[in-house]
C-alpha cells in the first residue's frame, strides 16, 4: 500500500546499480519501489500489479523503451518518466510530446528527478479523478436517456402528460424499491412491443 504522499514506483533500468541511484533520489513516501531489468518485464509487472509511476532508463537490453513508455502512458493510468541520452533528447521529447511521458536527458539532477516524479504523481491522480468523474457523468446521461425514452413512450402510448409520466416513473421506482432507470427499462420493455 502507498504511504501518505506517494505511490508505487516501477523502475525499468538495465542494472540494479542504476535503479538504486534512481531510488535514492525519489521523494519520501513512494512505496513500494520495484526494479526490473527489461521493458518486457516492466509490461508484465504493470499488468499484474498496481503501478503509479514507471521510470524507464533507456535504452534497455530488450528495446529502447521509448515506444513502450509512450504506449504505457497512453493505455494505462501510469505516470511515465523516461530517461534518454542527451543526443536523442530533442527527438524523443518531440515523439512523446502528446503522450504524457515526461522526458529527462541523462544525466539529470536529483532535484529535477524528484520534481518530475512529484508532478507525474499529481497529474496521474488528477487524470484518475477526471476519468472517474467522466464515467459518472456518462452513466447519468445514459440514465437520463433511458428515463426520457420511457417518458416518451408513456406520453405516446398511454396519452400521459410529461408531468404525469414523470410522476408515474418515480412512483413505480419507489413502490418497487428500484432505480428510476430500472423502472424506465421495464416500461420500455413492456411498451415497445
Amino acid at each position: 500500500m502507498a504511504k501518505e504522499g506517494g505511490g508505487s514506483v516501477l523502475i525499468a533500468a538495465p542494472t540494479e546499480a542504476i535503479a538504486q541511484t534512481i531510488r535514492s533520489v525519489l521523494p519520501d513516501g513512494f512505496y513500494p519501489v520495484r526494479h526490473v531489468s527489461s521493458m518486457t518485464l516492466a509490461k508484465q509487472r504493470i499488468l499484474r500489479e498496481k503501478t503509479d509511476i514507471l521510470i524507464v532508463y533507456s535504452p534497455l537490453p530488450d528495446e529502447s523503451g521509448v515506444q513502450a513508455a509512450i504506449e504505457t502512458a497512453r493505455q494505462r493510468n501510469v505516470g511515465v518518466l523516461l530517461f534518454v541520452r542527451q543526443e536523442v533528447y530533442d527527438q524523443v521529447s518531440y515523439t512523446a510530446a502528446d503522450s504524457g511521458v515526461f522526458v529527462l536527458a541523462r544525466p539529470a539532477g536529483r532535484q529535477s528527478i524528484a520534481q518530475a516524479v512529484k508532478v507525474l504523481y499529481t497529474m496521474k491522480n488528477r487524470l484518475e479523478r477526471l476519468t472517474e468523474d467522466n464515467a459518472a457523468l456518462r452513466r447519468k446521461l445514459d440514465d437520463m436517456r433511458v428515463v426520457n425514452r420511457a417518458k416518451c413512450l408513456l406520453i405516446e402510448k398511454k396519452q400521459m402528460t410529461e408531468e404525469e409520466a414523470h410522476h408515474y416513473l418515480e412512483k413505480l421506482a419507489m413502490d418497487a424499491c428500484i432505480t428510476k432507470r430500472e423502472a424506465a427499462t421495464d416500461i420500455i420493455r413492456r411498451l415497445e412491443l
